[in-house]
C-alpha cells in the first residue's frame, strides 16, 4: 500500500497531548499585517485633498492607530479619526493631533 502525505496515518483512538506552539516565536506576522495596514492608512491621508497638506504622523501597533502631529481645525481632527476607523482591521484610534490654525 502506498501513502501520500507527511508523517504516519492518524489513529482514531490516539489523542495528541502535545502543547501547541506558535508558528513564529516573534511578532513578525503581526508586524507584516500592521505594515500593510499602515500603508492603507497613509493612503487615506494622502488621498484627502486637505489632510495631505497637514503634518500628520501615524503609528500602528496591533490594530491600534496612534495619530500625532497637527491640523488646522477640530473638524479636520475628527475627519482623521473617521478615516482611520474606516480601514478594515483598525481596532481603535488614539488621536493626539494638536489643533494649530494657520497664521
Amino acid at each position: 500500500m502506498t501513502s501520500v502525505g507527511c508523517g504516519l496515518p492518524a489513529r482514531s483512538h490516539e489523542v495528541s497531548r502535545r502543547a501547541v506552539t506558535p508558528i513564529t516565536e516573534d511578532d513578525s506576522v503581526v508586524h507584516a499585517f500592521d505594515t500593510e495596514m499602515a500603508v492603507r492608512l497613509f493612503d487615506r491621508i494622502e488621498l484627502d485633498r486637505v489632510l495631505r497638506d497637514r503634518n500628520i504622523r501615524l503609528r500602528m501597533v496591533g490594530g491600534i492607530v496612534s495619530v500625532t502631529g497637527s491640523v488646522w481645525s477640530s473638524d479636520e481632527k475628527a475627519h482623521v479619526t473617521e478615516l482611520m476607523r474606516g480601514v478594515p482591521g483598525v481596532i481603535d484610534v488614539a488621536n493626539d493631533l494638536d489643533i494649530r490654525p494657520p497664521r
